[in-house]
């Protein structure tokens, strides 16, 4: 899905990988640095390698590829299902070659709002909303229960009403 929407190729050989100037690491996340290393045999500085995995860091790529090879990391913040739904995620990307991360801006443009920062914004906010978001379930879930409602009824409660209700608040604010 990714690929379609960056109207981009999906390869599974190293030497078409090497043609590329930027090349999207969509793998499992402890995939990356395995496949990183392998790709950094056939890597040149005109490569821009970019880390979309939300949990590792960019410098664990950085690590793995040998020097001079551009990573950049592309972070997105939003969730999957909602981003299927036609919601925007923001796009974080965090580099240390200027040129690089302006590319890899104007690459993923098409997806989101893109913004330059620090990668770890993108793990941290997600780790706040997602427990928040968790936090604010459990709660309306107890009320239910005190307020003797049907608990069949709990499901709506969260993914409609709830989560209908901090979309309409984030709109606004």
């Amino acid at each position: 899905a990714l690929a379609e929407e960056l109207k981009a190729l999906s390869v599974s050989n190293l030497e078409d990988v090497a043609e590329a100037e930027h090349i999207i690491m969509a793998l499992p996340t402890e995939n990356i640095p395995q496949v990183a290393s392998e790709l950094g045999r056939v890597l040149s500085l005109r490569n821009i390698l970019i880390n979309i995995a939300t949990t590792l860091p960019r410098i664990e790529v950085e690590r793995a590829v040998p020097q001079g090879v551009h990573v950049v990391s592309a972070k997105l913040v939003g969730h999957a299902v909602e981003m299927r739904n036609g919601d925007k995620p923001i796009i974080a990307v965090d580099g240390i070659n200027e040129m690089s991360v302006i590319k890899v801006m104007e690459l993923f443009q098409s997806l989101g709002r893109v913004v330059q920062a620090p990668e770890e914004y993108v793990s941290r906010l997600n780790q706040i909303a997602s427990a928040e978001g968790i936090r604010a379930a459990v709660r309306i879930k107890k009320a239910m229960e005190e307020e003797n409602l049907p608990m069949e009824w709990c499901e709506t409660a969260v993914r409609l009403v709830a989560a209908g209700t901090m979309k309409a608040f984030s709109s606004v604010s």
